[in-house]
């Protein structure tokens, strides 16, 4: 499903996930308009007003307070390319449109995961998914991966000083790499799926640290 999405929408994702990190950065005045959004219309959303604070008398709507995320003159081009590219794809009725954008949403939010974790992963860290991948559910042992991470603080002791076993494993976890049950590890969906986009995208499985 994935990669039939990506193949699909290639264009328009990569103008969704240029609003996608616009959203990441404007995080507050986007939460405070889902926080008040009661539905979806074929004209846009429908909010409640937001409270009163006494700090100003006036609060932009819904749909200015998306409006003022990017310049007036850099958005419309790109909703004008949006809706051309949907009815190059056919999507004319809502409910279809609805369902492609929110699957393009969708990867563009597992494109990012995937880019920060890519950013801040160590190389010993991407040996153990390489490892443990064949593996499926079987997984390995707490204590087979040790090695991983002896050798790697071996070759960069400056980058392991201050940072345990347990931490470097907890790192995968939290980013739901690896799932860990009992004294076993195993691979999980997310880090197959990771290893997969790193494939496809050309970027190197071997990394510093």
């Amino acid at each position: 499903m994935l990669e039939q999405i990506l193949t699909l929408a290639s264009w328009p994702i990569a103008v969704v996930v240029v609003c996608f990190l616009g959203m990441i950065i404007f995080r507050q005045p986007i939460t405070r308009l889902i926080d008040r959004t009661r539905r979806v219309t074929k004209t846009g959303l429908e909010a409640d007003a937001p409270p009163q604070d006494g700090k100003s008398d006036f609060k932009p709507s819904a749909p200015e307070e998306l409006q003022r995320l990017f310049d007036h003159s850099l958005l419309v081009p790109q909703e004008t390319e949006i809706r051309a590219e949907l009815e190059r794809l056919a999507l004319r009725e809502q409910p279809k449109r609805e369902t492609f954008l929110i699957q393009i949403l969708a990867v563009a939010s597992i494109i990012l995961q995937f880019e920060r974790t890519y950013f801040s992963i160590w190389g010993s860290q991407l040996a153990i998914l390489q490892f443990l991948n064949p593996l499926g559910e079987i997984g390995a042992t707490v204590e087979s991966l040790k090695p991983y991470y002896d050798l790697a603080k071996g070759q960069a002791p400056e980058l392991y000083e201050n940072y345990s076993f347990e931490q470097w494993l907890t790192f995968m976890e939290n980013h739901r790499l690896v799932g860990r049950k009992e004294s076993k590890v195993a691979i999980t969906l997310v880090g197959r799926e990771f290893l997969k986009y790193l494939v496809n995208q050309g970027f190197s499985l071997y990394k510093a640290g």
